[in-house]
């Protein structure tokens, strides 16, 4: 017989797993997709009609891809990974779709007595003419049809946030490109107004931009709300990172202080600076209120669904106050952002004078509206200003979208929002990961900003600024079920494990049988 202590030892190697052709594609995928989201922001905001065309048909090509390594790479495996982000959101995704119906029934000819039903007044404009002429709600066919277009491409841009943003590695790559993209913004948007250079890109800002920082834009409303999307992420980047509660001794203190410091985290308070002084110098006197309000109110949900006093954002909060208010912004135009709130008469101007005209065409179409994307067309009927102004857009994103879309378009819309920021809420009150639970406060934060500044802009009719909004109303849906599978795992190896070592140790302890 042979010894087994003079056998050789062999040594077992653990396998190395290498990422799989579906991983790789879909990385591939995911860094075209940030690159996407910073590119649409370069044409003044993707503004153009033929760049509005682009985004539709490049977001289409990348979901079609996404889809495809989805269905048949991954085939194979059980979990497949954004099916259960998708599954959450299904009613965000229902509700999105329904609007994109309801945009496309719009186009559909229609009898005058259907139509006379539906909208009377659009009846009205029913000619007598032989064959009868059918009449659908929307009065022009290609507004509308770009308006399905973009619409379609919000809900891909959706699917794709959620799909793609399905570990913390990726959420942490998202928010460093917002980072990335807000600081070069805001540097280019600085640099431009303090030189004096009048001028976006090579072509010449309107006359009344001047003196207004704007970046790649050439609205400082619209530059002022990308610039607050970018700023939240850069917020909730740096709570991610300081959470631990206030210790009340002052040695600990000055440590936690010195390790803020030297912490990588500096990179992005100096780029919440350039940001607070791109804001403050595109002197957009919503934008700016809009962008305290947000983080104020977000803050306060922040530490009242934390449950403990968080030191981290008490101390970013105040140094937003005193450091970026008071001193910075003072040396940047904060005085000239002043004098514009104290010199402007809400009831003069226009956009306000234009309140009771928009008012009234919304009670003649509220139920189906006008047609998606045809504001600039029948406002005119309605306009009994005195003023050479000519309004393509309505100044006023809740009244232009509920004139367009109606009722019946404008709930589903408002439902859409409204869950997806309740699912940032449930995110900030249920994941205990910091960068997890800093996504539901970008999100808050974004949503809130975007909100308030809505009233008296028309931000969400930019298709760059409206791609952004869309991505904050999927990035919680994608937090919130980020690696929650990968924790299960580890839970049930880990009961496993203790099961195992209680019967072993039961085994031992047994007494011997007689």
């Amino acid at each position: 017989m042979t010894n087994d202590k003079n056998k050789p030892r062999v040594h077992k190697t653990l396998p190395v797993t290498s990422p799989t052709t579906a991983e790789k594609a879909e990385q591939s995928i995911f860094f075209i997709y940030l690159f996407f989201l910073c590119f649409i922001t370069l044409p003044f905001g993707s503004a153009q009609q033929h760049f509005s065309f682009f985004l539709s048909g490049f977001t289409a090509l990348l979901t079609v891809l996404f889809c495809i390594n989805h269905l048949f790479f991954f085939k194979h495996q059980e979990n497949k990974p954004a099916a259960g982000s998708l599954k959450k959101a299904w009613a965000v995704i229902l509700l999105f779709t329904l609007v994109i119906v309801w945009q496309i029934v719009q186009l559909i000819p229609l009898d005058r007595e259907t139509l006379a039903i539906l909208s009377p007044e659009r009846a009205l404009y029913y000619w007598p003419i032989s064959p009868p002429q059918k009449l659908s709600i929307s009065f022009s066919e290609l507004p509308t049809i770009r308006n399905i277009l973009l619409s379609s491409g919000y809900l891909m841009i959706f699917l794709l946030t959620i799909g793609l943003l399905n570990s913390t590695k990726r959420l942490s790559y998202f928010l460093y490109t917002l980072v990335v993209l807000g600081s070069l913004q805001a540097i280019y948007g600085s640099t431009s107004v303090l030189s004096g250079y009048n001028s976006v890109l090579g072509f010449e800002k309107p006359e009344t931009y001047a003196g207004h920082a704007t970046g790649t834009f050439f609205n400082y409303n619209h530059y002022a709300n990308l610039l607050t999307i970018c700023a939240s992420a850069t917020i909730g980047l740096l709570l991610s990172g300081h959470n631990q509660p206030i210790t009340n001794q002052w040695k600990q203190r000055i440590r936690e202080l010195i390790k803020i410091l030297l912490d990588k985290k500096l990179v992005f308070r100096i780029a919440l600076t350039l940001m607070v002084i791109a804001i403050v110098l595109s002197k957009s006197r919503m934008g700016n209120s809009a962008f305290f309000f947000s983080l104020m109110t977000g803050g306060m949900i922040w530490l009242s669904l934390s449950g403990k006093l968080n030191k981290g954002f008490l101390g970013l909060f105040i140094s937003m106050l005193v450091i970026d208010v008071f001193i910075i912004s003072h040396w940047f135009g904060l005085l000239q952002l002043l004098e514009r709130f104290e010199t402007t008469e809400l009831d003069l101007e226009n956009r306000t004078l234009a309140t009771p005209y928009l008012i009234a065409m919304f009670n003649d179409f509220k139920l189906t509206g006008v047609g998606s994307g045809q504001f600039e067309f029948v406002f005119p009927l309605y306009n009994q200003m005195n003023t050479d102004k000519f309004y393509n857009e309505a100044h006023n994103d809740y009244l232009q979208f509920l004139i367009e879309l109606g009722i019946i378009g404008f709930t589903p819309l408002f439902l859409a929002v409204s869950a997806s920021f309740a699912c940032a809420i449930q995110v900030m009150r249920v994941r205990k990961n910091p960068l997890l639970k800093a996504c539901g406060f970008v999100t808050v934060m974004s949503m809130l900003a975007c909100g308030l500044h809505a009233i008296t802009d028309f931000n969400f009719q930019i298709p760059a600024n409206a791609v952004f909004f869309v991505v904050m109303m999927a990035l919680p849906w994608a937090a919130l079920n980020c690696e929650r599978k990968k924790q299960r795992k580890r839970k049930h190896s880990r009961s496993r494990t203790k099961n195992t070592r209680l019967n072993h140790s039961l085994d031992n302890n047994s007494l011997p049988t007689s």
